[in-house]
């Protein structure tokens, strides 16, 4: 499935997807996602490496408070992962990997004890990385977080990603 981000928004089109997949139960979410060259973009140094998100979930009703995500950047021609959380309201993450655009990877996110699990898969070489963020809250439900651009600046201009459901 296309995600699309119009110029000048944060929020991705595809409405009746995300709200037909609203909450979840689940404590893993695995997609495969590419990255075309639309999601290259520069902005002003301060802000080029503002972390946008790409999917995770809401642990409880809201995500500024409990959550974990993958977010994403554009830099030096490729796109830098991220483990993208909040805990108990205090924002965390931490780099993953690089990425090369118009490649697949898998992309997963699972709950394990005292922590989220985050790990990619890069499906043309078979290299892994992986990243675990502490967290306090037990999981219980959520809700499905879907691609979003920015920080403070809205897409510079139309950006595609595209993200197949594994599980």
């Amino acid at each position: 499935m296309k995600f699309l981000i119009k110029k000048g928004k944060h929020y991705c089109n595809q409405f009746l997807h995300k709200f037909l997949n609203l909450l979840t139960f689940k404590k893993k979410l695995q997609y495969i996602v590419k990255f075309n060259s639309s999601c290259a973009y520069y902005l002003n140094e301060k802000d080029q490496m503002d972390i946008n998100k790409l999917f995770g979930f809401s642990n409880g009703f809201y995500h500024h408070q409990d959550s974990a995500r993958f977010g994403w950047s554009y830099l030096n021609g490729k796109i830098v992962l991220h483990a993208y959380c909040y805990n108990n309201g205090k924002r965390v993450n931490s780099y993953i990997c690089r990425v090369e655009l118009e490649d697949e990877n898998k992309l997963t996110i699972f709950v394990e004890d005292s922590c989220y699990v985050f790990e990619v898969e890069k499906l043309k070489t078979g290299s892994k990385s992986k990243v675990k963020i502490f967290k306090e809250k037990k999981f219980s439900f959520g809700y499905n977080l879907w691609p979003f651009f920015g920080g403070n600046n809205p897409a510079p201009h139309d950006m595609s990603i595209e993200m197949t459901k594994i599980n």
